[in-house]
């Protein structure tokens, strides 16, 4: 932890659910979320899918929110993330490739809804070139799961 931030394992409940609604600085909402998973995880999970689906603060805070609460329900993230009207960042697209293609919970990925799958590719195909390479093999593999 950020010695700025040690504070927060101080705080309230309702300090912490304030800080990640409001998103007053992206490192204090993040850790808000940590500390507030480890007390409520129904609370972080309600606030952490309304920071991914509503995609509020930067790519770098939705990737940490989605490490952070993916494990409570990964349906309902995957949900929350289907619902989102804009694309993925590179760095929550990169995260999210790295846990689907890992994660033991979809072994299946061809269940995924057509909505996510779209989603991932229309994230994908909006990169730079360099960046998609740069997502290349994680891409890859995830399309070769959801075709199978």
């Amino acid at each position: 932890m950020n010695e700025e931030l040690i504070y927060i394992k101080d705080l309230s409940n309702e300090e912490l659910v304030d800080i990640i609604s409001n998103i007053w600085g992206f490192e204090e909402a993040a850790e808000a979320l940590l500390q507030l998973t480890e007390r409520i995880p129904g609370k972080a999970l309600e606030l952490g899918i309304d920071i991914l689906e509503n995609d509020k603060g930067d790519d770098y805070l939705q990737a940490s929110v989605w490490d952070m609460i993916f494990d409570i329900d990964p349906g309902l993230i995957i949900e929350s993330l289907s619902k989102r009207s804009g694309i993925l960042g590179k760095i929550l697209l990169h995260d999210v490739l790295e846990d689907l293609n890992i994660e033991y919970y979809f072994k299946d990925l061809s269940k995924l809804s057509l909505e996510f799958t779209n989603k991932i590719i229309q994230s994908y195909s909006s990169l730079d070139k360099d960046v998609q390479f740069d997502l290349a093999e994680d891409f890859v593999e995830f399309n070769k799961k959801i075709n199978n």
